[in-house]
């Protein structure tokens, strides 16, 4: 799993949190070190920035998943009024 992987890319500040419910392995990336690596263009970098797009296609999900979710718990409390 990714956490934090939208400030590589537009190098802006985020506030979530994470928090881990069993023992767990960390690694950081820096923007530096990042960009060095996708600056090579190998097969390496590719599997990188194809593991990040993955985690942007789930997050996108996730979120129009709940939004729909939102809308249909939104127009049936309308209606019951």
């Amino acid at each position: 799993e990714f956490f934090g992987e939208m400030a590589l890319i537009d190098n802006k500040l985020r506030s979530a949190k994470v928090q881990v419910i069993e023992d767990a392995t960390l690694g950081f990336l820096s923007r530096k070190k990042f960009d060095r690596i996708i600056s090579k263009m190998d097969k390496t970098s590719f599997k990188f920035m194809s593991a990040i797009c993955y985690t942007f296609f789930n997050h996108i999900r996730r979120l129009d998943e709940s939004y729909a979710q939102a809308k249909s718990l939104f127009k049936n409390s309308l209606i019951q009024i």
